[in-house]
């Protein structure tokens, strides 16, 4: 029997406030392939390491992106961005990274050598 028109087709999202909400999203890596800087908007979508995530400003700290990639405790990993023309950057972890760089195009984050903690 088939569906009537109305329905979606299954294995499909479609949902108006999805469809908007991805219209106001700035993806950082199309961006960044295309040579354009990234737009002011209401949301950023960035890639750190496999993981994309949005950020809702567009300037935020090292130790923010592995907090909302889960990455925790932030001194265990060494954070860097990866730009299309001039390779990986080490990143500090309480710097402030404006998303809106031309070139920027993820995040990466692999663990550092342990540090010792402080008494």
């Amino acid at each position: 029997m088939p569906r009537p028109p109305s329905e979606p087709p299954r294995g499909r999202l479609v949902d108006a406030f999805q469809d908007e909400l991805a219209a106001d999203l700035a993806d950082l890596e199309a961006c960044a392939r295309l040579g354009r800087t990234p737009p002011a908007s209401a949301g950023y979508l960035i890639r750190l390491n496999r993981s994309h995530l949005v950020v809702t400003k567009p300037a935020v700290t090292g130790r923010e992106l592995l907090w909302l990639a889960r990455l925790l405790p932030a001194e265990r990993y060494c954070l860097q961005a990866q730009f299309i023309d001039r390779g990986l950057e080490p990143l500090p972890l309480d710097a402030n990274i404006d998303l809106r760089m031309p070139g920027l195009q993820r995040f990466e984050a692999v663990m550092c050598e342990p540090q010792p903690v402080a008494p």
